[in-house]
């Protein structure tokens, strides 16, 4: 901004597209966790008395897996929209910086 610091937009919106490039790839494996191991059924998981309480086991943590990975995405795209928006608030900074000279 002014002759203080320069502050490079471009590379702001540029993190900001990997930010998001992050968050859409954790959205798709967070959509497929839950559908991992549905085909499965009992004698998948073992034989032995208690092979349900493996089952309901991997349910809850793949259940589990799939909410953090929807957290990791959301908390990327925030990033993002932060990035996004601070080089925005740069880019108004200093074009009011401009038109002040200007007056």
């Amino acid at each position: 901004m002014a002759d203080e610091f320069a502050v490079d937009t471009a590379d702001l919106r540029t993190d900001a597209e990997t930010w998001r490039g992050w968050q859409e790839r954790l959205a798709a494996v967070g959509t497929a966790v839950p559908l991992v191991g549905t085909h499965l059924d009992q004698l998948a998981f073992s034989t032995l008395p208690g092979a349900q309480d493996v089952a309901a086991a991997y349910a809850r943590y793949s259940s589990s897996l799939a909410g953090q990975i929807e957290d990791g995405s959301t908390a990327m795209g925030d990033i993002a929209q932060k990035l996004t928006t601070v080089a925005g608030i740069y880019e108004d900074a200093e074009q009011s910086i401009v038109d002040s000279m200007k007056a």
